[in-house]
């Protein structure tokens, strides 16, 4: 059955995984496929996390095929206690390995498309898709990168820095993020800290991103 859903995924690069546990109870083995220009260590390393976790073994070893096909192949082994385990829906766990694929950069663009249509995302989205820094990626959920990237492209029309100051949900009730974004040389630190504290706050702390 494994062999005949392989060959049947061709060509189509999309996101599988096969589970073949051991009659003894000892291991799972998995093979997982993803498409071949979205994979890096930091996926594999992901899925065997997922995997680990879900059968509640070791991700014991893993090996990856890259070929000529549009899909990576990832092998990995799982080790288990005989008798202890755990039963796993194996379509739910697929899921789950869709999402750990999914990258920063794959949600934006996707957000882009929804709030502004195919044409226009698809612009937005060759402009800013690899425009933001790693440590702003991590530091910043993509819908925060929608409301940014609307502030920019509001600069080139008003000439002057775009500002916002919002509430993050995460904390706590009196603190309060101010966003500044803009084109050219950046805020001198020194010169808009005395502006803010006359308007009655304490700056607790600043992360420039380019």
């Amino acid at each position: 059955a494994h062999a005949t859903a392989i060959l049947q995924l061709g060509e189509r690069q999309r996101t599988r995984l096969f589970v073949r546990r051991d009659a003894y109870g000892r291991y799972i083995t998995c093979l997982v496929y993803v498409p071949r220009d979205k994979y890096g260590t930091g996926q594999r390393e992901r899925f065997q996390r997922i995997l680990a976790e879900a059968y509640g073994g070791t991700a014991a070893e893993s090996s990856v095929s890259l070929s000529e096909s549009p899909l990576a192949r990832i092998f990995i082994v799982v080790r288990t206690r005989p008798g202890h385990v755990q039963e796993v829906d194996v379509r739910e766990l697929e899921a789950r390995i869709v999402t750990a694929m999914r990258r920063w950069e794959d949600d934006l663009h996707a957000l882009l498309i929804a709030q502004h249509g195919e044409a226009r995302g698809n612009e937005l989205n060759a402009r800013y898709g690899k425009a933001f820094p790693v440590g702003y990626r991590e530091d910043n959920p993509v819908a925060t990168a929608l409301l940014d990237i609307a502030t920019i492209e509001a600069l080139g029309a008003s000439g002057g820095p775009g500002m916002s100051l919002y509430h993050p949900l995460a904390s706590g009730p009196r603190v309060l993020r101010f966003r500044l974004c803009r084109a050219g040389t950046p805020i001198v630190l020194s010169d808009a800290l005395p502006i803010l504290e006359n308007l009655g706050v304490r700056l607790l702390d600043d992360q420039p991103y380019e």
